[in-house]
């Protein structure tokens, strides 16, 4: 049995979005979504084939347009950058949380 397998996830594209992951997951990747295409984000993540237990952690996706400012906080790996089919440009970063807050959860 394989120790792993990838997952995509849809997410919308907003400054921030909270993404519930299982223990061990590692974000891969991101492209423009395509089921909705201009609205959201595909992201590809690398999740281990036994779970158990329900997604514990989540990682925080800060989604920025070029030029626009981003917290060091808010960004403490890059994901990759999207470019939309009207030709927006999003640069994607996330960092690991271990609540929600008050952001999106999905």
């Amino acid at each position: 049995m394989p120790a792993f397998e990838v997952l995509r996830y849809s997410v919308p594209i907003q400054d921030s979005f909270h993404l519930p992951l299982f223990p061990g997951a590692v974000p891969l990747s991101v492209a423009n979504s395509r089921l909705q295409p201009g609205s959201h984000i595909d992201v590809w993540v690398r999740t281990p084939r036994a779970r158990h237990e329900r997604p514990a952690e989540y990682i925080v996706l800060r989604i920025a347009g070029t030029g626009h400012p981003v917290d060091d906080a808010a960004a403490t790996e890059f994901l990759g950058t999207v470019i939309t089919p009207q030709g927006l440009v999003f640069h994607v970063f996330y960092r690991r949380a271990s609540t929600t807050d008050d952001l999106t959860i999905r």
